[in-house]
């Protein structure tokens, strides 16, 4: 009996000597710092509309002098501001008085045309493009907007005489108006994108089966995957839609006819 109990033992030690010590468990690796940042990108257009069109005719039949009254015919306008104001206040800047009887008005200034029309496309690119370097979607590196085309036609006719003294007109693209930069921002930002893969290969060979085979067969952790990844652009500044562009009308219906009025001629000086 004693000869029994000995024997087992020596074959259990012998069996405990003989069994491989499984390999350590696997941790998942250390994640590494993300970068995270907002952009500010700026375009500039490159192809460029025709600059501002003016013309301007003035017939020295009739001089024109400071004092002198002057009425609006607009009946042609057909727009959703007012056109009146904006006359009034170049003509007054002009010393010239703007009343309402243009029957009795020294002179008569009639609008012939006034319109607002869609334009061409406008084409813009990114003005630095070395600071995009780590963008990876490259998409938005050019961008096509909208724009608007204005024209204005105006005559002034010495209302004693009905002669034509003065005639002008004006046309402008938008994107020849002297708005604010067309500015666009995004955040960029970092993730792993197998953060999942790496857990479940962890997992898989943190096993008591898996450690056993890893005890002699070495095994490498994954290592993670970082992409870089955009939103989409939000616009800051500029004009680009054709909404955007139609809203410029009054502003840009004032900047052609400050414009034009100060082409007028009184007393021979131009101001």
């Amino acid at each position: 009996m004693r000869l029994s109990i000995i024997i087992s033992f020596i074959f259990l030690l012998v069996g405990c000597q003989l069994t491989t010590p499984l390999a350590p468990i696997l941790n998942m690796p250390q994640t590494p710092k993300l970068n995270s940042e907002d952009i500010q990108i700026q375009y500039v257009q490159t192809n460029k509309e025709p600059s501002t069109q003016i013309k301007s005719v003035q017939l020295p039949a009739h001089k024109i002098t400071t004092k002198q009254t002057i009425a609006f015919d607009l009946s042609k306008a057909k727009v959703d501001y007012d056109l009146a104001a904006m006359f009034n206040a170049q003509f007054q800047q002009r010393a010239l008085l703007p009343v309402v009887d243009t029957t009795n008005a020294e002179y008569k200034l009639t609008l012939n045309k006034i319109s607002h029309e869609k334009g061409n496309e406008t084409h813009f690119e990114i003005k630095n493009k070395q600071k995009l370097k780590s963008i990876p979607n490259k998409d938005f590196t050019v961008k096509t907007c909208a724009s608007l085309d204005t024209t204005i036609s105006l005559r002034l006719t010495h209302t004693q005489s009905g002669d034509v003294v003065w005639f002008a007109q004006g046309s402008i693209n938008s994107a020849n108006y002297p708005a604010t930069p067309l500015v666009y921002k995004l955040h960029l930002h970092q993730e792993i994108t197998n953060k999942q893969q790496v857990s479940a290969f962890i997992t898989n060979n943190n096993t008591e089966e898996a450690r056993e085979v890893r005890a002699n067969n070495e095994v490498s952790i994954p290592a993670y995957n970082i992409a870089t990844l955009t939103t989409d652009l939000v616009k800051v500044s500029g004009v680009c839609s054709q909404i955007e562009a139609s809203d410029l009308s009054e502003k840009i219906s004032l900047h052609l006819i400050k414009t034009l009025v100060n082409k007028l001629k009184i007393n021979d000086i131009k101001i």
